[in-house]
């Protein structure tokens, strides 16, 4: 019997076992390499980010977008599974947190919440340990964005028009975007900051 790969199906191993990769790469670098899988052949922390993107728009169903209201509700679901569950745990965290510090279990600084707040609107950090979870504003913030811009293209949306799309978005982010915020906190000129992500 041929053995066939169903494009977008839940199911579909391969790409079961490619966020299990992607999960364990992950686990790998904030442990400080100290598994070092395959890190001998390629810095996995290169391109794991954008690997996990990936897998979530290979999942993606163009009905989601076929009128402004399915995009709506579409827009929607994503708040709920991802944002709302996101900003639940923050809060969870911050309390647990607070708590464990004030009955001097845990030893870090006391956290500002307006400073919690304008982390989470800004870069998505949220406080200590929780910095990892920048990662789902963005996901939430790319899957809307796509969204947008097919459907804003309409039919003229095709593979030269998401190339387009892309090289002028990560223009813009890399020379522009990054070298101003990295500048900003690092304290280093921005011309600095865009001659090491051309080297990196």
């Amino acid at each position: 019997m041929r053995n066939t790969v169903k494009v977008g199906n839940k199911d579909n191993k391969a790409f079961m076992i490619l966020s299990a990769l992607g999960i364990l790469f992950v686990v790998d670098v904030h442990l400080g390499n100290s598994i070092s899988f395959l890190w001998h052949i390629f810095p996995y922390d290169s391109f794991f980010m954008p690997m996990f993107a990936f897998i979530s728009g290979y999942f993606f169903r163009s009905r989601h977008i076929e009128t402004w209201s399915s995009l709506y509700r579409f827009t929607l679901s994503k708040i709920q599974k991802l944002l709302l569950p996101y900003l639940g745990w923050i809060v969870f965290y911050c309390i647990l947190t607070s708590l464990l510090r004030h009955f001097d279990i845990l030893q870090i600084g006391a956290i500002s919440w307006p400073d919690l707040i304008q982390n989470i609107l800004t870069v998505g950090t949220s406080f200590s340990f929780n910095d990892p979870a920048w990662f789902v504003p963005l996901l939430f913030c790319v899957i809307i964005a796509y969204c947008m811009i097919r459907k804003l293209l309409g039919r003229f949306w095709d593979d030269y028009a998401a190339m387009a799309v892309f090289a002028v978005v990560q223009t813009i982010q890399d020379g522009f975007i990054v070298p101003r915020v990295m500048g900003k906190i690092t304290g280093l000129n921005p011309a600095i900051i865009l001659l090491s992500l051309s080297i990196w």
